[in-house]
């Protein structure tokens, strides 16, 4: 998604997207995780699984992204990474 993203907003560095500021760039983000939301639905029914879609999570929930972030953290202090 990063990559489409970056392709949209010619943005190639760090520094680039904190001078655009990573409110624009996270709503870039969203944009193009909606845009596919249809067709991952689609891919899904296809494959058999049986998934709540009314109800479902996408790992642009800053709840969600802060908690694997901690995790991370906290196996990464552990020096299990």
């Amino acid at each position: 998604m990063e990559y489409e993203v970056n392709k949209i907003l010619n943005v190639k560095t760090r520094k680039e997207v904190l001078s655009m500021g990573i409110d624009k760039y996270n709503e870039e983000c969203r944009k193009i995780v909606m845009k596919y939301s249809t067709d991952w639905k689609v891919v899904v029914q296809r494959f058999g699984r049986w998934i709540d879609f009314e109800n479902n999570y996408k790992t642009m929930n800053p709840g969600f992204m802060e908690s694997v972030w901690h995790v991370f953290k906290t196996i990464y202090e552990k020096g299990k990474v």
